[in-house]
């Protein structure tokens, strides 16, 4: 159910729809208004056997660790061990705006810490940037495995910090099959340096997917999408450093009314070298080139269950 929506009920027609058409996971991208994650990630596991649900993303600050570290255990024990939990920054303005403080890499870390010592059943004093907590403790520990913690990244430092601190990492979209064979590098590498197994490592991909789309649903999946992301302060000029694009293109996204056309003033060649977009044959061969330059699983973007449906997506084998 990607982007907007204002029923919410669609998210759990969508998750029982991609269970049947053999897809492996759902990924909920929490919006504080229609799209709320326990809400859904809950109706999702009572309403579906064996699809995997995942957060992509939700963030370190709008719940307190103690909410955090219940709803997961919860979502774990709900689901029969099939929920995961993905973090992520967003933009500051944002949490300016909620009056909520800008999450900074230690509190990522500091939070990935202290749910993990939640969840083995310790009790927990702590303080630092997630606030002041003399004294946290689940009543109840879960027999069963925790949620694994994953963190969308871009750049190096947050790919370090996935590795080091993490499960697993979600890589960004619209990042080229080169760039996402760096990036996941990058974060295994720190994952061995920080003493960890960097084979029991999860590398995600969101790569944003659009079957048969003509030049009108291209535009609005393909696109729209990306220039959502690339006139962002900050994250445009991460994505296209990483990608090795030249930034200049950039300055054209963020002037009043390029979203009207944003086809226009995104670059095609981006598009085509960061996408999946085509045929069904065409995008089988994209998604497998993104396979092999090191993800474990890819998020489907953009397109929803019942789009990849009409597509016969279900009879791609990877």
């Amino acid at each position: 159910m990607p982007g907007r929506s204002s029923v919410a009920g669609d998210a759990v027609a969508e998750a029982v729809l991609a269970e049947e058409l053999g897809l492996s996971a759902v990924w909920i991208a929490e919006k504080y208004d229609v799209k709320d994650l326990p809400s859904l990630a809950g109706a999702i596991a009572a309403s579906t056997t064996s699809i995997g649900i995942g957060t992509a993303v939700t963030h370190p600050a709008v719940r307190h660790p103690m909410v955090l570290a219940s709803m997961g255990q919860t979502l774990q024990s709900l689901s029969g061990g099939r929920f995961r939990i993905g973090f992520g920054r967003a933009t500051p303005q944002k949490w300016r705006d909620y009056g909520i403080a800008v999450p900074t890499m230690r509190t990522f870390s500091d939070l990935a810490t202290l749910l993990r010592q939640l969840w083995a059943g310790e009790t927990v004093s702590y303080e630092g940037p997630l606030g002041s907590f003399p004294r946290l403790r689940l009543e109840t520990h879960l027999e069963a495995a925790p949620p694994r913690q994953l963190l969308a990244a871009v750049g190096p430092r947050m790919l370090a910090l996935s590795g080091a601190h993490f499960d697993g990492v979600i890589l960004h979209p619209f990042l080229t099959p080169e760039a996402v064979r760096a990036s996941a590098a990058a974060a295994r590498r720190s994952r061995e340096e920080a003493g960890r197994d960097p084979d029991d490592f999860l590398v995600v991909a969101a790569v944003v997917v659009a079957v048969d789309a003509d030049e009108q649903e291209h535009a609005r999946i393909v696109s729209g999408r990306a220039l959502r992301y690339l006139r962002s302060p900050g994250l445009g000029e991460s994505i296209s450093a990483v990608n090795s694009w030249d930034p200049a293109p950039l300055a054209a996204m963020r002037e009043r009314g390029a979203s009207r056309d944003p086809a226009a003033v995104v670059p095609r060649a981006w598009m085509d070298s960061s996408a999946a977009a085509g045929s069904l044959a065409v995008v089988r061969d994209r998604l497998e080139t993104y396979l092999d330059a090191g993800v474990d699983e890819i998020i489907l973007h953009g397109s929803t269950a019942r789009e990849l449906e009409r597509a016969e997506f279900r009879t791609v084998a990877l």
